[in-house]
């Protein structure tokens, strides 16, 4: 809920709708709007396709009343649902079951999907398929991979989602050339046996499964740079130091804290922990190359030491929290360049936020904030938004700015924009409904000036 805003939401139709279609489409792939996204949806049943439409329509329901609706437990009802999407762009591209049985040069297939199978082996005439690069066998009931599957020297995808595997043992496929593993939307509950071995692997998808700790397996990979652990229930960390790994998911596994240190993964760039209910960081995250951090939709009062000790920062996403201040440490994260404190508490800004040389983004809508210091004016935005604060007046500087190029005020205590505005050179987006602004007339002229500039003016 829109934390002491709600009955001042002014959102147009045409925006609600393009806001929900975002979220959607940004937090629940199986819910994107507009068929036309998504060319093939696989389902087991029918009545499993009629369920998940059902859900679909639900959470857009849910996030056109408000759109910040907590959607999660219907998303995951409905991700179980779904066997596999196909994008329209791959369309052409895979081959399935019926294509495999007709065809007579097998070796012309290179990616192929064997959704739904009735039987628990894959079939026999995939040996034939030498050329192949990606076998996707999501939805069935294979529980061991046969022998020969080794002797498919290309093969650099295996997928095997939503077929209630339980225990599953990585063996008979070519060391050498796996690259990408989606074991995602299981029942697993431990680490794939034979993980070690695979110095090919770059990317693990472990997603949706029962997996509480992160194992030793996972250090041994030389190539493993992307694992994604995201809804499980992950609490231990036996890994040891794993320089290679670049890219850890750990959003939605009901974290209260972090448990476990992060700190030996000196080559860590992206780091996910959304959606969890972490109050506190007393670990380390990283090491010294972590780029990116989100933190969205968690129980942060204040921005973690451990966080503000990271000067390489680039991007930092604390929305959705219950922060209260920002300390005047954060001038020590000198390469941070987006900043998001959406939906917070915060009532004002420190002077030293303007000494971050490269913070162009800067997220604060659904604050507590009534002013922008004049120190702001230092920093080198491109993007503001303070829209759902208690402003009542734009601050000269941003008008002065010439970097700004989007710039969101809506839903404010603002009664008046003047002429001021055109004095921005490189405005290309203006939000400001939702504002008490008195002289309409005056209003109407400088947007219709804007206009002509083809500034986005949203009133």
């Amino acid at each position: 809920m829109l934390k002491g805003r709600a009955n001042d939401m002014h959102l147009s139709d045409t925006l609600r709708s393009f806001a929900v279609c975002f979220i959607l489409a940004w937090l629940l792939p199986f819910a994107a709007c507009g068929q036309r996204l998504f060319a093939k949806r696989i389902f087991r049943t029918a009545a499993d396709s009629v369920q998940y439409e059902s859900i679909r329509q639900q959470i857009l329901d849910n996030l056109k009343a408000d759109i910040k609706s907590d959607n999660n437990a219907l998303h995951v009802k409905g991700e179980k649902l779904l066997v596999k999407i196909i994008p329209s762009y791959q369309f052409g591209v895979y081959s399935f079951y019926d294509d495999l049985m007709r065809t007579d040069r097998p070796d012309t297939i290179t990616h192929l999907g064997l959704y739904l199978l009735e039987g628990s082996e894959i079939p026999a005439k995939v040996a034939s398929c030498v050329n192949l690069k990606e076998l996707d066998i999501s939805g069935c009931h294979i529980q061991k991979l046969p022998v020969w599957l080794g002797k498919l020297a290309h093969l650099e995808v295996l997928t095997i989602s939503r077929s209630e595997l339980k225990r599953f043992k990585l063996r008979y496929v070519n060391k050498s050339s796996l690259k990408t593993l989606n074991l995602a939307y299981n029942d697993l509950r431990r680490i794939p046996k034979g993980l070690a071995e695979y110095d090919s692997l770059e990317e693990m998808n472990l997603s949706g499964n029962r997996l509480k700790t992160l194992s030793r397996a996972l250090s041994r990979p030389r190539s493993l740079a992307y694992v994604n652990l995201g809804y499980n229930r992950v609490r231990h960390n036996r890994m040891k130091t794993n320089d290679n790994v670049k890219s850890i998911n750990l959003s939605h596994n009901g974290l209260k804290n972090m448990p476990f240190s992060l700190g030996g993964f000196n080559k860590l760039i992206t780091l996910n922990l959304s959606y969890n209910s972490i109050a506190t960081i007393e670990r380390e995250i990283g090491g010294r190359q972590l780029l990116v951090v989100n933190l969205y939709n968690n129980r942060l009062k204040k921005i973690p030491g451990s966080i503000l000790s990271l000067p390489g920062m680039v991007n930092l996403d604390l929305s959705h929290n219950e922060i209260t201040a920002v300390p005047p440490s954060i001038q020590k994260m000198k390469a941070l360049n987006v900043l998001s404190l959406w939906d917070n508490e915060v009532s004002q800004l420190p002077d030293e936020l303007s000494r971050l040389p490269n913070l162009s983004t800067l997220y604060l809508q659904d604050n507590q904030l009534s002013y922008l210091g004049d120190s702001l004016s230092r920093l080198p935005l491109v993007k503001l938004d303070v829209g759902y604060n208690r402003l009542t007046t734009i601050p000269a500087w941003v008008f002065q700015s010439a970097g700004i190029q989007e710039l969101y005020v809506n839903n404010n205590d603002i009664t008046r924009i003047g002429e001021e505005i055109l004095a921005m050179p490189n405005l290309r987006i203006l939000y400001i409904f939702g504002n008490p602004i008195g002289d309409e007339q005056e209003l109407q002229r400088w947007v219709k000036l804007l206009r002509q500039r083809n500034v986005d003016v949203k009133q």
